[in-house]
This record gives C-alpha cells, sequence and structure tokens, in this order.
C-alpha cells in the first residue's frame, strides 16, 4: 500500500491531474449508478424499461470499476532510485526503507560512476562524475565513501584517504557542508594536519559511522522527491 508520501506524488504535475480527473469521472459514474437504481423502483416504468435501468445503472458500475483499475495498473508512481524494487517491478513505500537498503543501493550507483571505491579517492575522478541535474547524488555519495571506509576497516582504504588528494577530500567535505558542517571541518583537519596518519581518521569514522548511516538515511527521506525517474 502507498504511503502518504507516494500518495501526494501521485497526485502531481500532468499525471496527477489526469488521476484527479478519471477518479473523479469514476465517482460520477458510481453517482449516476446509484440515482439509475433508485430510479429503477418508479412504479411508473414498466417491467422491460426497469430491466433496461438496472443494466444501464450495473453498466455504469463496470465503467468507474474499469477505470479504478487501469488506476490501480498503470497509475503506479515513476520508479524512484531508492524506492524501486527490482524484482517487484515496482517502489516500495518510504517507510519500508532502511539503512541497509540505502547503502545497498548505493553500492549500484556507486557501481555505475567507478571501476571500484577506489578509485573515487583518485585525483579529479569525482569532479568528473554526473550527479543528476540538481547534483542530488553527490551527498549521499559523500556519505557512502565514508561509511564504506568504516565498514571495510581495511589499511588499504585508509590510506586510499591518506593518499587522496586535499581537493578530494573537500569535495567530500563540501558535498556534507550544510548536513555537517562540523564533522567534515574535524575531517579536514585530520587531512591538513595528520595526513599520512591512519589512526586518526579511522578512530574518526568508526566512532561516526552509525550517525553516518542515519544521517544518510534521513537525508535521502528528505530528499526522496529528487531521486524520482532513475532506477
Amino acid at each position: 500500500m502507498k504511503d502518504l508520501a507516494q500518495w501526494k506524488d501521485a497526485f502531481r504535475g500532468k499525471k496527477g491531474i489526469w488521476n484527479l480527473l478519471a477518479i473523479g469521472a469514476a465517482v460520477v459514474f458510481v453517482v449516476l449508478a446509484i440515482l439509475t437504481f433508485v430510479g429503477a423502483g418508479n412504479d411508473a416504468l414498466v417491467p422491460f424499461a426497469k430491466v433496461l435501468v438496472v443494466l444501464s445503472g450495473v453498466l455504469m458500475l463496470a465503467v468507474a470499476a474499469e477505470i479504478l483499475l487501469f488506476l490501480f495498473v498503470f497509475g503506479e508512481d515513476v520508479p524512484n532510485f531508492f524506492c524501486y524494487d527490482a524484482t517487484r517491478g515496482k517502489n516500495i513505500p518510504v517507510s519500508a526503507l532502511t539503512p541497509e537498503w540505502v547503502g545497498r543501493r548505493m553500492d549500484v550507483y556507486l557501481g555505475r560512476i567507478a571501476k571500484n571505491k577506489g578509485q573515487l579517492w583518485l585525483p579529479g575522478h569525482l569532479e568528473k562524475c554526473d550527479f543528476g541535474a540538481d547534483g542530488a547524488f553527490r551527498p549521499v555519495t559523500a556519505y557512502k565513501m565514508l561509511i564504506d571506509l568504516a565498514a571495510i576497516d581495511s589499511e588499504n582504504g585508509w590510506r586510499c584517504f591518506c593518499a587522496a588528494a586535499p581537493a578530494t577530500v573537500k569535495w567530500i567535505a563540501d558535498a556534507l557542508a550544510s548536513c555537517e558542517p562540523q564533522m567534515m571541518k574535524d575531517v579536514l583537519y585530520i587531512k591538513a594536519k595528520f595526513p599520512n596518519d591512519t589512526g586518526k581518521i579511522r578512530d574518526c569514522l568508526l566512532r561516526n559511522r552509525a550517525y553516518l548511516q542515519k544521517r544518510m538515511m534521513t537525508y535521502v527521506v528528505e530528499h526522496i522527491q529528487q531521486f524520482r525517474g532513475v532506477r
């Protein structure tokens, strides 16, 4: 069943207008059918006329049902990157999203912009990526890069951070500047003052891993409409 956000989205834009008109037409046919059934009880009508009136009422109900069935089958929301379930071929409710689901979807997205996760840390790579018309994927990508370092927790991963160009780390900090200003200042500080100390960034990200996962999830939910039309 659609949640409130998906219902609201179903009635936005041109598609929403057509959905409203279709529902309105279905309601009209139902009302006309009811009036027709009431009219069939008129004693002034001959039996044959009553049968025709009843049949017309049934036909109107059938038309209303067809309209509603059409909306149910073809009126689904546009696929949303974080809600779309490929196995079911439709969106899941926003309320059903979990950090694990969002993380797996981001693994799919990162696979589209890099051959491997290490490539994301190479100088200039992120600047060349397309994060959508409004850059909606940029903050989520920044969150995921930091979360993955903590999740994998390997020396090679921490060295990726240390070997990354300052501009790459600044790109991540800028992407999250409006979400996590203080934390990203800490990350930039570690990069600038302890460029070769893997322990400093490891302590910072391991300590904040759960927090980052929660914040990434919150960002996705709050901006869910910006990920429409992408599978």
